[in-house]
């Protein structure tokens, strides 16, 4: 997620309005919470354990951004 958010500050930079950065955040916010790790982070957490978190920036970015 760290990835994603750093891309979408330095891509929305050059937009004409931040309602477009919204907008993308939004749909980025969705796709993030349906993750493998998004869900492998809450179970973590509720089980009092650490995680193990599987995906990479380098091959699991949304198809979209």
């Amino acid at each position: 997620m760290v990835a994603v958010c750093r891309k979408l500050i330095w891509n929305m930079l050059s937009d004409s309005h931040p309602q477009e950065a919204h907008l993308l955040d939004s749909r980025l916010d969705y796709w993030s919470f349906q993750q493998q790790d998004a869900i492998e982070g809450v179970a973590a957490f509720i089980e009092k354990r650490a995680t193990d978190f599987k995906m990479k920036p380098s091959s699991d970015m949304p198809d979209f951004f």
